[in-house]
């Protein structure tokens, strides 16, 4: 799996190594990016925003987008075709799957954390209330990756988890007591 990290400076994101030249984080080494239609390699080190960095997953969405932590994916349901729009994390997250048939495990790993649905046409306003079930509303990476599609990141596209009038927004997890 291929290390790589990205961090933004000044509006342009930079694609390498990351290193901390104290407390600050750099990105360092090949960075592409577009330039008039051509891609650039450059070889120097950035000063980048800190709460901007985010590593590479190694994993690729359906189009071949290479998808990174803070990334913003969406994503059909495999059965009730509702759209899910998620942001992409790591860390630990509770993965269920059985409908509350059994306890949830406790995982560590790359996972999405639903924020935003858009419901199928057949499905009633008041149905929004019972989604996403508390089984979905944490999924690993690895369950939606061959079907989701990178449509931006938390950083630069945060009108994508508000409400436009094109979804509902998710309800929070509620924590257990």
């Amino acid at each position: 799996m291929k290390i790589l990290f990205r961090g933004r400076s000044n509006d342009i994101w930079y694609y390498g190594d990351l290193v901390h030249k104290g407390c600050r984080p750099q990105i360092i080494g090949c960075t592409p990016f577009e330039y008039r239609q051509r891609t650039v390699i450059i070889n120097k080190k950035v000063d980048v925003e800190s709460g901007t960095v985010g590593q590479y997953s190694g994993i690729k969405d359906q189009r071949g987008n290479m998808i990174f932590d803070g990334d913003i994916i969406k994503y059909e349901h495999e059965y009730e075709s509702i759209i899910y729009i998620c942001v992409v994390k790591y860390g630990r997250y509770e993965q269920d799957g059985s409908g509350g048939e059994y306890g949830a495990s406790d995982c560590l790993g790359w996972y999405v954390e639903a924020k935003r649905m858009i419901m199928p046409d057949w499905m009633y306003d008041d149905d929004a209330e019972y989604y996403p079930p508390e089984y979905e509303f944490q999924r690993g990476l690895l369950e939606v990756y061959k079907s989701c599609e990178v449509i931006g990141n938390i950083y630069d596209n945060k009108e994508l988890m508000g409400n436009d009038g094109l979804g509902v927004n998710c309800r929070t997890k509620q924590a257990s007591t």
